[in-house]
């Protein structure tokens, strides 16, 4: 078993291996937008989900305004993205195994 040393440095391992993998860097999925939200900043933050699994998305502003996509909810597209990891504030989950 390997042992990270910090929390930074698994977030910056598994950022890594996410913008390396050519499957996840550039990728197409359809799933149903929910909670879909545009802040002060311009940004859009939602959840890209099916009937098993979710996944937390943002779309910076400048893409926000090249992008004719509507607030609504429940509403289901196939959207092409570019996985990333914001290493500071990643969400990983770790399932405890010992």
């Amino acid at each position: 078993m390997y042992e990270f040393k910090s929390v930074s440095e698994l977030n910056f391992y598994a950022g890594s291996v996410i913008t390396s993998d050519s499957r996840l860097s550039s990728l197409s999925v359809t799933g149903e937008i929910s909670g879909f939200k545009v802040y002060s900043s311009g940004h859009a933050y939602f959840t890209l989900k099916d009937n098993n699994s979710q996944i937390a998305c943002v779309m910076f502003s400048s893409r926000l305004s090249s992008v004719s996509l509507s607030r609504r909810t429940a509403i289901k597209l196939p959207l092409r993205v570019r996985a990333e990891s914001i290493r500071q504030a990643a969400n990983i989950r770790l399932l405890q195994i010992l």
